[in-house]
């Protein structure tokens, strides 16, 4: 079974709603849902904010797209 993305494990924890983050960061549920699902990157700026709201580094936030360029 695949890890939980490192965005979607410190939502949970926060106990946020993917449409409360987003609003949080300046996106759209759909976005959030795409991170998650590792369709999508987070923009650098975003990234940041992501990280001040989910308490992340920005290694942590685009750790799944690090490990699949490695495979």
């Amino acid at each position: 079974m695949p890890q939980e993305h490192p965005i979607r494990k410190a939502r949970h924890a926060r106990q946020l709603s993917q449409e409360q983050l987003g609003g949080a960061v300046g996106v759209t549920k759909a976005t959030v849902c795409q991170w998650e699902k590792g369709t999508k990157l987070p923009v650098p700026a975003t990234a940041i904010r992501l990280g001040r709201v989910l308490g992340l580094s920005l290694d942590q936030i685009y750790a799944d797209a690090a490990q699949q360029e490695a495979a």
